[in-house]
């Protein structure tokens, strides 16, 4: 068996939610579309769960180009009190999805599991095959269906409504993590005064993660570090 790590923040202790909405994410940093996602998670389960993995197929990260693992938690932290029910962050090691959904099956197994996605994502999970192959699993009947079965059941967003996906609301729909990094390295760079950063940072994210990104020098380029 594919032994897979999921990790909880250990200020929620032991939890056994009936139903259960999971969205992979790198939260790098959570921004506005993200908390978007989490409360339609949480209209559809009676708990939601972010959870960062901890490697990737198709990008790397470093600090302080990007945050570290234990700072994105703590960013998810700080602003679920927006939020109108229970979410729980935690990390993984699993990039495959049929994998991770046997691992929080075995975690919760009383509890109805379902993940939220956006339509990339999505897509990019269709490929399950190709990337079982890559890293030399077997694949066969019995994966194609568990695919089927979480693909068939996930919540699945796009920002322009594209196939199956619901669509994202307009006033999100240019929200990312990469814009968010990128504005912040350029406060950075020509050293913005407070003011600047809530003015052009506000609209992606909360004033708390602004306020973490800021103190914290997140986002600067290698050489802007200190």
């Amino acid at each position: 068996m594919r032994t897979c790590s999921i990790r909880l923040d250990p200020l929620h202790g032991d939890w056994q939610p009936r139903s259960l909405c999971v969205l992979l994410g790198s939260f790098d940093p959570v921004h506005r579309g993200h908390l978007w996602l989490l409360r339609q998670a949480l209209a559809h389960a009676e708990a939601a769960l972010a959870l960062i993995p901890t490697s990737h197929f198709h990008k790397e990260v470093s600090f302080p180009r990007n945050a570290t693992f234990p700072m994105r938690q703590a960013m998810l932290r700080q602003v679920l009190s927006t939020l109108p029910g229970p979410v729980r962050v935690g990390l993984t090691d699993e990039v495959l999805f049929i994998e991770l959904v046997r691992a929080l099956g075995r975690r919760w197994p009383t509890t109805r599991v379902r993940l939220v996605m956006g339509w990339g994502v999505w897509q990019r999970a269709r490929q399950s095959e190709a990337y079982y192959r890559q890293l030399g699993l077997p694949w066969g009947a019995a994966q194609e269906e568990e695919l089927e079965a979480l693909l068939g059941g996930a919540l699945v967003f796009d920002r322009g409504g594209a196939g199956r996906a619901r669509c994202v609301p307009p006033s999100l729909r240019g929200i990312s993590s990469t814009l968010v990094r990128r504005t912040a390295r350029a406060l950075h760079h020509r050293s913005a005064p407070g003011r600047a950063w809530s003015q052009e940072l506000e609209g992606l994210v909360e004033p708390a993660t602004v306020r973490y990104i800021r103190r914290h020098g997140l986002y600067k380029l290698q050489k802007e570090s200190s």
